[in-house]
This record gives structure tokens, C-alpha cells and sequence, in this order.
């Protein structure tokens, strides 16, 4: 996580930014929009290259062309569900890089992943035309989004293709975020989450463990899918690669599992 060295929080009074408002400013770590805003203006947060976090108090603000473009860092955001979804959508598209977005609905919440993806042109000399190419898998999941909301059934029904494409890598963290918030997630969507989880845990662990992800690693355990023996080999892995503040984590989850074990032979 990146320190947050200067969080803006914009006046819940203002209900429009203007154009080109903090293009370029370097030191904007995380914006606060007020559920009031109306309109964020074209090229208002151009290359804002230290933001990494905005919060959008109502998912019906108009966003202008370009408003985030070039944040190469903005990962996460988190937006009020209470009406379209448009300002979502306008975002994520400038957003390039992986995003984890949170959704606060009135019934619920919901934390999906969109993967990165990037829009290349390539000229076709001969046909005298440029063709526009969509690299990565990030341009369906975003297709997902809807002028009402996400087609989360859409959204999950995208796992199994864009693992065979190119987000392998990001798959069990979308996987994860789905399980932690369930929101409209069938059974069937979830069965394969679970199980691709569990195939592929000794692989995602290690990466967490070799990056010190320590809070991703307590959203893994979590779940409440990963076995005992499998958690005690984690402790291990763990201790090898002198990573105590995950050991920690782990030893608390073999600790309750253990607990738990010993109430269900008490009699």
C-alpha cells in the first residue's frame, strides 16, 4: 500500500471539477468525492501519477473524457451504488492496469478485480486503414458494466476464458474477491472459484509470500477453504523465507483450526 502522503477530500458543497483541475499533480495520493458531485471535468486528474486510490460518493457522476487518464498507479475504487453506474465505467476505461473495485450497494457489497488491458493501433498499409487492438482481458471484464449495473453473471462467466488467455496471474485474486463478497454470485461461479483456488493456492501463496503480502494472505485464509495440512505447510514456507508478520497470520488460522477440531470431539 502506498503512503498516503496527501488524501484529498473534495467539499461536499462542490458539485462540479472543472477541467484540467489537478491535471499533473504528483502529490495527490487518494481522492474523496462527495455523494453531491455532478460532474468531474475532462482531464481533471490527468496524470495524476501518485493516485492510487478514489472513492466516489455516487456512481451517477458524469465523468469527462480523459479524467483519469495516465493515473498509472489508481488501483483502487471504491463507489456508492445509488443509481446508474456510469462513472464506473468511464473510470476503469481510463484505468489500464488492474483495478479492484469495491461496490457499496443498499443490500449488500460486492469487490470484483478488472484486469489490465491496453488499446494499440496498428496500420494496415495496403487497406490504407488503422485498426484499433485490444490487448489484455481487462477490455471484456469492463464490457461487463452496463449503463444500470455490473452483469455479474457476465462477469463471472469470463473465468474460465480469460484464465486461458492472459490474466492467469491475476485469476485467484479475482477469484478471492468474489468469494469474500459474494454479491449475485451463482453456485456454479462459485464452485469454480473454489476449486481453482484450491488447484492453484501453492502457487498464488508463494507469489504473496515473495511480494510480503501479508493482508492479501489473510483474505486467503478467510475463505475458509484451505485445509489444515495446508496451512501448516504455509507456516513452514513461511518461516523459510523469514516472513513473521505472515507466520503470525497463519499460526492464528491453524490456532482455530485447531480449536474448532477439539469443540467437535467434545462431548
Amino acid at each position: 500500500m502506498a503512503d498516503e502522503t496527501y488524501g484529498l477530500t473534495i467539499s461536499g458543497d462542490v458539485t462540479e471539477i472543472d477541467a484540467f483541475a489537478y491535471a499533473e499533480d504528483r502529490t495527490v495520493t487518494s481522492v474523496s468525492f462527495p455523494e453531491g458531485l455532478k460532474k468531474i471535468g475532462a482531464h481533471a486528474f490527468y496524470n495524476c501519477r501518485s493516485l492510487y486510490r478514489i472513492r466516489l460518493g455516487s456512481s451517477d457522476t458524469d465523468i469527462g473524457d480523459g479524467a483519469f487518464k495516465n493515473c498509472e498507479r489508481l488501483k483502487e475504487i471504491e463507489i456508492v451504488k445509488n443509481g446508474g453506474i456510469k462513472s464506473l465505467k468511464a473510470v476503469l476505461f481510463d484505468a489500464h492496469r488492474q483495478v479492484r473495485v469495491r461496490l457499496i450497494y443498499p443490500d449488500g457489497e460486492a469487490l470484483l478485480v478488472f484486469p489490465y488491458f491496453m488499446d494499440n493501433f496498428e496500420e494496415n498499409t495496403p487497406a490504407r486503414i488503422v485498426m484499433h487492438i485490444s490487448e489484455g482481458a481487462g477490455t471484456p471484464y469492463r464490457e461487463c458494466i452496463y449503463s444500470g449495473d455490473v452483469d455479474y453473471k457476465a462477469y463471472d462467466a469470463l473465468f474460465n476464458t480469460g484464465i486461458n488467455l492472459d490474466i492467469y496471474d491475476s485469476a485467484v485474486e479475482i477469484a478471492v474477491c468474489r468469494l469474500r463478497f459474494p454479491y449475485k454470485l451463482l453456485d456454479g461461479a462459485r464452485e469454480t472459484y473454489e476449486s481453482f483456488i484450491k488447484e492453484n493456492v501453492t502457487r498464488y501463496f508463494s507469489g504473496l509470500l515473495a511480494d510480503n503480502k501479508t493482508e492479501a494472505i489473510n483474505e486467503l485464509l478467510q475463505l475458509d477453504i484451505i485445509d489444515k495440512e495446508m496451512v501448516s505447510g504455509m507456516i513452514d514456507d513461511a518461516r523459510q523465507k523469514n516472513r513473521p508478520e505472515a507466520v503470525a497470520v497463519l499460526m492464528e488460522r491453524y490456532g482455530k483450526m485447531e480449536n474448532g477440531r477439539k469443540k467437535r470431539y467434545e462431548f
